[in-house]
């Protein structure tokens, strides 16, 4: 899994909100902070996604699937932080650039 680099982190927030809002970090509301650091955690693991379906397409490998109408998967941004095992420099990163992690990951819609 591809190390994370809490400056190279800070440039992707700050790259998501130029390009996606034509805005600076101040500028931004919140969603779209939200949005930005959404983007910026997704690229670190999409290579290990792309990897992951691979292996499956090339071992054929048998997946079972279960649907339940009481599942709640809880909110997607804060599980991919803890999968990737890099809360505290996601933290840290988001923190130096004035933010708050908590209000940011309070922004996410709720899947239900």
């Amino acid at each position: 899994m591809k190390e994370i680099n809490k400056e190279e982190f800070k440039k992707e927030i700050e790259d998501y909100v130029k390009v996606l809002f034509r805005k600076t970090i101040k500028e931004a509301d919140q969603q779209q902070l939200f949005q930005a650091v959404s983007y910026a955690v997704k690229d670190f693991i999409v290579d290990q996604w792309m990897a992951t379906h691979k292996t499956y397409e090339e071992k054929d490998v048998k997946t079972v699937y279960y649907l339940s109408m009481e599942f709640l998967m809880g909110r997607a941004l804060g599980n991919m932080i803890i999968n990737l095992k890099g809360n505290k420099e996601i933290k840290e990163a988001v923190e130096e650039l004035g933010l708050d992690l908590d209000v940011i990951e309070d922004q996410e819609p709720d899947a239900a």
